[in-house]
């Protein structure tokens, strides 16, 4: 077995694992995205409680909502831009999607990619 033909089985299977790998991953962010709803934007106004604490406060259909917040966010402004789902608008975020369909969709584009750099390995490696 020469080089090229290892690097063209290695690029083989990096494109099938890949790619299935890839297209799993992107068909689990859509569920997710489908299963949480679209999500409408709201301006959310912050504010401070008599103890300190970050508390949110945004409108909704004529109904206002409050929810304290982690002390860990850091806000750049006390009126944002946040995120409610319409099936329930008592929770609001500060992202459009949410963390797990951010995540599969990384690695759905990282495993594409990969898929692709093994194809594109395994078609030079004819060549040569």
């Amino acid at each position: 077995m020469t080089t090229a033909e290892a690097v063209g089985i290695i690029g083989e299977l990096m494109s099938w694992i890949g790619g299935v790998v890839g297209v799993l991953c992107l068909a689990v962010a859509l569920l997710l995205r489908v299963a949480g709803g679209k999500r409408q934007p709201v301006q959310v106004t912050v504010v401070d409680d008599l103890e300190q604490r970050l508390v949110a406060i945004w409108t909704v259909d004529d109904r206002t909502y409050s929810q304290a917040l982690d002390p860990s966010i850091r806000l750049s402004d006390w009126t944002v831009t946040g995120y409610v789902s319409p099936a329930r608008p008592e929770r609001v975020t500060f992202h459009r999607r949410s963390q797990a369909e951010r995540v599969f969709v990384t690695l759905a584009i990282v495993m594409l990619a990969t898929g692709a750099a093994g194809f594109i390995a395994s078609s030079v490696s004819l060549l040569f």
